[in-house]
């Protein structure tokens, strides 16, 4: 028997379009005899946090995934890119350290020259 507990698995309830609409309906109806108050009510009456039901309102859950699903489908495309630039970087770069090495060298040999004279 394990004595590790479970991670909590629960992301929380979904919510069908049909449930939905009730819900933001309820919110209408309050804040249309009121003024205000709406979500509130609807909260205390379906169980729903205030700030899910603002999200719906505002319409911002399908924005976020939208974009979840746009990066994770550029994330390849951006990884080649990555790789061939430094695949076209990497001989530039070599070269240039080799050419250092060179003219150390070639200053060394001349500044031996010069001190021998």
């Amino acid at each position: 028997m394990s004595t590790k507990k479970k991670k909590n698995s629960n992301k929380g309830k979904r919510y069908s379009a049909e449930e939905k609409q009730e819900i933001l309906g309820v919110v209408a109806k309050v804040n249309a005899a009121n003024g205000r108050g709406g979500q509130s009510a609807a909260s205390k009456q379906f169980g729903v946090s205030q700030l899910t039901i603002a999200g719906w309102l505002k319409g911002t859950s399908g924005k976020r995934t939208a974009k979840k699903a746009a990066k994770k489908a550029a994330k390849p495309a951006v990884k080649a890119v990555v790789k061939k630039a430094a695949v076209k970087a990497a001989p530039k770069k070599a070269v240039k350290v080799a050419a250092k090495k060179v003219a150390k060298k070639a200053a060394k040999k001349a500044a031996k020259k010069a001190g021998k004279k």
